[in-house]
């Protein structure tokens, strides 16, 4: 509640473009992506392993991802959660 506004925004996504035409078996790629948080826009940078095996890909983060609460509008909710007993 003093956070994030799960009621008027319930998901959170991350979106990027992988050129699957060059993808063979396994490789480490860092793009860049968009963060939709909260209705705004957020461009990130990931650090990627992207599989291939048939027709499926996956893609798995190498690194956790980092953000700052202040880049992203949250730091007063941050700063309000310390308050809490």
């Amino acid at each position: 509640e003093h956070l994030f506004d799960v009621a008027d925004f319930p998901v959170i996504t991350v979106s990027t473009e992988i050129d699957t035409d060059s993808l063979e078996g396994t490789s480490k790629r860092e793009l860049s992506a968009t963060l939709n948080l909260l209705g705004a826009e957020h461009s990130i940078d990931l650090n990627l392993l992207v599989s291939a095996s048939g027709d499926q890909i996956t893609v798995v983060s190498v690194e956790p991802v980092l953000v700052s609460a202040a880049n992203l509008g949250l730091a007063e909710g941050v700063a309000k959660l310390g308050e809490l007993p």
